[in-house]
């Protein structure tokens, strides 16, 4: 997967958490978890006025880094053709029950 496809990804996640957020749907708190098929969750911060951001947790504590990066770290190894990275962008899917915002990725055929 190069970097542009990547790119198109990421985009397509914020355009849908900021389609999300201007809905003005609320939300107990600023965080959406993001879950991929055979893959970790990455836990996102959605604080309004700021960038989405991954939270990640390592040997050094907790830390935030930028949703792309971490998307690539948990799509590493993944042989996605740019093909199926754009269809994979376009099943971009939020779905909101008990409080808890949950941005749902499929990355089945």
């Amino acid at each position: 997967m190069d970097f542009l496809c990547l790119l198109a990804v990421s985009r397509e996640m914020r355009e849908a958490l900021l389609d999300r957020r201007v809905a003005g749907a609320s939300v107990a708190g600023p965080a959406a978890v993001l879950r991929f098929a055979g893959a970790p969750s990455l836990l996102l911060d959605l604080t309004p006025g700021r960038p989405a951001l991954a939270l990640t947790s390592g040997s050094e504590g907790s830390s935030r880094e930028p949703v792309a990066r971490a998307l690539a770290r948990a799509l590493r190894g993944r042989a996605l053709t740019d093909l199926a990275v754009q269809e994979w962008a376009r099943r971009v899917r939020l779905d909101f029950d008990a409080g808890e915002t949950t941005l749902e990725v499929s990355l089945l055929p």
